[in-house]
């Protein structure tokens, strides 16, 4: 039984601490690599797209959400489907059959319980697409810089006394 360690303990070993192979890179001209990777950034225009997309996949969502409530009146809580967000979430709680529905099944409660919670997902969905909209990093256009002028020093003044030293310049910033 020892052998079977020993073998088993070096074959791992072996395993753990053998150099890997390693090919050599091939030889490829400057021209031919790729460029360095740069950080590009949408255009301003973008922030309003994605505005709208947060906005149009909230308001899907919460037609949704609406439709249940009044697809299904008698289920409970289904009034609070109406309340944006939240209602989805209140709803989702209180899952089930009312005791004013004659033909409920536990495949319909279910199926309202799953789309009591797709609905509060695409919810919270649209508003972190609006959230993302109103933090998303642009590039700057070229009408938003001010023009760049030249520094052009014109006088340079330096004094010392027994009080301090001094330096002025002037000319145009």
């Amino acid at each position: 039984m020892s052998r079977l360690r020993f073998g088993l303990l070096t074959g791992s070993m072996t395993l753990l601490f053998s150099p890997a192979a390693v090919a050599e890179e091939p030889l490829v001209p400057d021209s031919a690599k790729p460029a360095p990777f740069v950080a590009q950034y949408p255009s301003p225009a973008a922030r309003g797209t994605l505005a709208l997309t947060g906005v149009a996949v909230f308001a899907g969502w919460y037609g949704a959400a609406i439709g249940e409530s009044f697809l299904w009146p008698d289920a409970p809580e289904a009034n609070k489907l109406r309340i944006p967000v939240v209602g989805p979430w209140l709803t989702l709680a209180h899952a089930g059959c009312s005791s004013s529905e004659a033909n409920c099944s536990d495949v319909i409660a279910v199926f309202r319980a799953i789309l009591a919670g797709v609905t509060a997902i695409g919810q919270v969905g649209g508003l972190a697409v609006l959230g993302e909209a109103a933090f998303l990093p642009t590039e700057r256009g070229e009408r938003a810089l001010p023009p760049k002028r030249a520094v052009q020093v014109q006088n340079v003044t330096f004094t010392a006394g027994e009080r301090g030293i001094g330096l002025g310049l002037s000319g145009a910033f």
